[in-house]
């Protein structure tokens, strides 16, 4: 399973905002300019047919009407399964409409989650829990039980089931401190040692980046955007 980064920063930070691609087909996430850097890295857009949606702030979900878009137009095969939170495909059937986007792609399966479930898609089976963050429908996954994302949240049991139950954990690391949304860096750390996971961290501000990379905290991972780690391959 090979895992790229697309984007590893939060909204404010000069790296591109948190995108997750996998294997070229898969994608968690798809904030404000992910779009463009797929193309500017040469990917075959037309490939991405499921779509994973943590929550429904713009910053993850800003882009997502430019892949449909584009498969619509573009691609022999648009096919698109979106597995995201109840209430997704009205919000972004409403986003076409603030884009005066005409075309709608209609070869398109919405799977909205109200409970925890275990999905089988391709070749991925997909878990989601849901987590704590901004008072939302949101939530993160766990990927062939052995990828965890833990989506934008506090520390919560969401986060601890996604990482009991995964390897690798992509993790939300906002805040050199926690708040009311977001996990701070001891909450990263807790992460690693606890649950001996290999921490990925993304949505990263500018200074929780710097703080991380100066730690060098053991089984913590502060990448830049363009990573790529294959999981089978990497050694805990």
């Amino acid at each position: 399973m090979i895992v790229e980064l697309v984007g590893t920063g939060d909204i404010y930070s000069k790296y591109n905002s948190s995108c997750i691609l996998i294997n070229n087909n898969l994608i968690i996430d798809m904030p404000n300019g992910s779009f463009k850097e797929l193309i500017k890295k040469g990917k075959n857009i037309a490939s991405i047919n499921t779509i994973l949606v943590t929550h429904m702030h713009g910053d993850h979900i800003a882009d997502i009407p430019f892949l449909l878009k584009y498969k619509s137009e573009k691609a022999k095969n648009n096919r698109t399964v979106i597995i995201c939170p109840k209430g997704f495909r009205k919000n972004l059937e409403l986003l076409f409409n603030v884009y005066n986007f005409d075309v709608v792609n209609k070869n398109v399966e919405y799977i909205e989650l109200e409970v925890e479930e275990n999905i089988n898609i391709d070749k991925y089976n997909i878990c989601n829990f849901f987590v704590k963050h901004c008072n939302l429908n949101a939530q993160g996954f766990v990927i062939n039980g052995v990828l965890g994302i833990t989506g934008d949240s506090v520390m919560c049991d969401g986060v601890k089931k996604i990482a009991k139950n995964s390897s690798f954990i992509i993790c939300d690391s906002s805040m050199e401190f926690a708040n009311e949304d977001h996990m701070g860096i001891p909450d990263i750390q807790y992460i690693a040692s606890q649950y001996t996971n290999t921490v990925i961290a993304t949505h990263m501000s500018d200074m929780s980046r710097e703080k991380l990379i100066k730690l060098n905290t053991r089984n913590v991972i502060v990448p830049e955007d363009g990573y790529k780690i294959n999981i089978e391959e990497a050694k805990v």
